[in-house]
């Protein structure tokens, strides 16, 4: 008997699974970059920041060089406290999609399709069965 239960490789709720799955991904690659990208601006002018803020009187150019340092690091970390916040919500909707994706993939197109294998597997029994019973009845011996 041929088997023609196929796989479904074309599932809507296979492909938000999957969809959301490297959408997680994404998201926990981005937290990295970002954390880098933070610190590379926030160490590249952390050195010159503190000897700024050590000068006992500092002159026109300096105070400049000090606010201007001062608000580009402010706007790092306010960045990335905002960035992390939408990564965050995109790694919580990327959880969703994937629990949502593989519950109605598992509820919606396994099930029926183990449920058909094992319809198909019985009525192959029961017809191989049969097939022993006529054998046996014509006197042919079964190995």
């Amino acid at each position: 008997m041929l088997n023609n239960l196929s796989v479904p490789t074309d599932n809507v709720f296979k492909f938000y699974a999957l969809f959301s799955l490297v959408g997680l991904l994404f998201c926990f690659g981005s937290i990295i970059v970002l954390g880098d990208k933070t610190n590379e601006i926030i160490f590249s002018h952390a050195d010159e920041l503190e000897l700024l803020k050590v000068v006992q009187s500092p002159n026109k150019a300096q105070q400049i060089r000090l606010a201007t340092i001062q608000k580009k690091v402010d706007i790092a970390v306010s960045n990335h406290k905002f960035l992390i916040a939408m990564i965050s919500l995109g790694s919580a909707i990327s959880v969703f999609g994937m629990a949502y994706g593989f519950r109605r993939w598992h509820t919606n197109v396994q099930r029926p399709n183990d449920e058909a294998a094992r319809v198909q597997l019985e009525t192959s029994r029961l017809q191989l069965a049969k097939l022993k019973a006529e054998l046996l009845a014509q006197g042919v011996t079964i190995k």
